[in-house]
């Protein structure tokens, strides 16, 4: 037997941007996007009696772009509201079981971002980002398993790095037949729970890529990941609460690694 619901969700999104070249080698842009994310049918899986929420979200950004013989360089400032961001957690009900909760909380992050390249020669290149941002939960009121109201507005969003950054050198050889090039990257501190009782540490890491055109229709391509076997953990126990860290303040801590020093080849031929 089958019983039969109908739900009806909709908005409306748009953008606007603009773009001023001062110069042809200087140039000023902004936009601003209105959007949204409806709920699927996933939302009622596992509940058909689900009350989803439309999400909203609306992004501000402008900046300046520079290209002139051999430098380009990009740099944004950006401002994004998230209404509704989605948490997905499990509360303890009174017969010990766990029971999935899904809590909605605003958001607001303001940032820059700063691109630039550097080719001094026909051979070499330089490459270089850094974005930072501060993104933090401007609403956010959750009741635990305790039924304890909490307000966790303020709180930094749980996932996020406040600074990422990655400079990468690289070689053009023989007549463009062999690309090299090493992306050393750093990725910031982030907290791993709304609570924001887990803190992992910033890490730096270094990777490796060649090309090797054989023919000019096939290539040769070898990726070597955290050459450096560096240590860094890149999110933690969801398990432990994304919401509340059950493990917070324990001497022992569950988290996922960035994968030792591993190696990809590839072989690619073009019809």
């Amino acid at each position: 037997m089958f019983t039969p619901f109908s739900r009806k969700y909709d908005h409306v999104g748009w953008t606007a941007a603009a773009n001023y070249q001062v110069r042809p080698f200087f140039g000023v842009f902004a936009r601003y996007t209105d959007t949204f994310r409806l709920p699927a049918v996933s939302s009622f899986i596992t509940n058909a009696n689900a009350a989803p929420v439309v999400q909203t979200l609306n992004m501000l950004e402008g900046g300046v772009k520079y290209s002139r013989g051999k430098i380009d360089l990009y740099a944004t400032a950006f401002r994004t509201v998230y209404n509704s961001y989605a948490i997905s957690d499990y509360q303890k009900l009174a017969n010990g079981l766990l029971s999935p909760v899904t809590v909605y909380g605003d958001t607001k992050t303001t940032g820059t971002e700063i691109e630039g390249t550097w080719r001094p020669t026909d051979w070499f290149d330089l490459h270089a980002s850094w974005t930072w941002q501060d993104n933090r939960f401007s609403k956010f009121v959750y009741t635990n398993s305790a039924g304890v109201l909490t307000d966790y507005s303020h709180h930094r969003v749980n996932g996020v790095p406040d600074n990422t950054f990655r400079i990468t050198p690289g070689l053009t050889l023989f007549d463009r037949k062999v690309r090299l090039q090493s992306d050393v990257n750093y990725v910031g501190a982030l907290y791993t729970d709304v609570a924001n009782q887990i803190r992992l540490p910033s890490y730096w890491s270094v990777d490796f890529d060649a090309q090797f055109q054989i023919t000019p229709k096939l290539q040769f391509g070898l990726i070597v990941a955290n050459v450096t076997n560096a240590f860094g953990l890149v999110n933690g126990n969801p398990r432990a609460g994304t919401i509340d860290n059950s493990q917070a303040g324990q001497p022992v801590y569950i988290g996922s690694s960035l994968y030792q020093r591993n190696y990809r080849g590839s072989l690619t031929y073009r019809f």
